[in-house]
């Protein structure tokens, strides 16, 4: 059974450009576990399609693969356990 993340746990989401070879796999949303500074600690990949991602044994929350589904191509932001946008502390 998967762990929850931290309740002050950020993310970084990012819709990958049209042009990363990591499309060619049907990924093309990358959630990281970012760190107080922003910085990735780890990462997973899912497709449009996929509505659970699991990162460091942990089950990364709806609202975060719902943000990064909301993303441009190319763009990325920092979010919350909520989806909400945030900054990382070293900004």
């Amino acid at each position: 059974m998967p762990k929850i993340f931290n309740k002050n746990q950020n993310f970084y989401v990012l819709h990958l450009k049209s042009r990363d070879k990591r499309r060619l796999e049907g990924k093309i949303f990358q959630i990281q576990v970012i760190d107080e500074n922003g910085l990735a600690i780890s990462f997973g990949y899912i497709s449009e399609e996929d509505n659970k991602l699991i990162i460091d044994d942990c089950l990364v929350p709806a609202k975060v693969i719902e943000a990064a589904k909301r993303q441009n191509i190319g763009c990325g932001d920092f979010v919350d356990m909520n989806g909400e946008q945030v900054l990382p502390k070293n900004f």
